[in-house]
């Protein structure tokens, strides 16, 4: 499934832990992931849905 993102998403989805709002990280013309700049977590994208649950995050700095 290809998911095409526009800004929809920033005014929707925000970091379960921090509540600051994500940037999506895409790769190769897809969105991968979701960064967080206020906590640092990424979030991954699967099978087109963001998975916003922090034991499912990686931490970057």
């Amino acid at each position: 499934m290809h998911t095409t993102w526009n800004d929809w998403y920033k005014d929707v989805l925000v970091c379960p832990v921090c509540r600051h709002g994500l940037a999506a990280q895409p790769s190769n013309g897809q969105v991968t992931a979701f960064f967080c700049s206020g906590c640092g977590r990424s979030y991954p994208v699967q099978d087109g849905i963001p998975v916003l649950i922090e034991a499912r995050a990686t931490i970057r700095r």
